[in-house]
């Protein structure tokens, strides 16, 4: 009988111990989280109040939504994919991971190229008038 209570004992704090990691496991994993995806915002919030108004403000907004949509995008394709639970199929999700990844890089890169000829271009009209 003795032996019995000890083992139950003894299983009752591996499984605590076991619940006590994975729940100091999500906690690190939410904190790394909420630390990357705050230093993005700052850098978006810095770049769209550092860059001239109108159509260069709207191409660091645009940037952001490329930015946050499509990388939030490989986790849920990766979950609902083969890969995880099974929703969608191998061809479905290889054309839905290509999207996502021409959004994420090659439309953002675009992007990124037409802001950075917008606040050159900007900055010789303010070095030309300055003469």
């Amino acid at each position: 009988m003795a032996c019995i209570e000890a083992r139950t004992i003894a299983h009752t704090h591996i499984t605590l111990a076991a619940a006590s990691a994975l729940i100091l496991e999500q906690q690190l994993t939410t904190c790394c989280h909420c630390v990357y995806t705050y230093i993005p915002i700052q850098v978006y919030i810095e770049a769209y109040h550092s860059v001239p108004k109108g159509t260069c403000r709207r191409l660091v907004k645009t940037m952001a939504w490329l930015f946050f949509g499509a990388w939030t995008a490989f986790p849920i394709l990766f979950i609902t994919g083969p890969e995880g639970v099974g929703y969608m199929s191998v061809y479905g999700s290889l054309i839905c991971h290509a999207i996502a990844d021409l959004l994420s890089k090659n439309l953002w890169g675009l992007c990124g190229h037409e802001l950075r000829i917008k606040v050159g271009w900007g900055w010789v009209w303010t070095q030309l008038s300055l003469y």
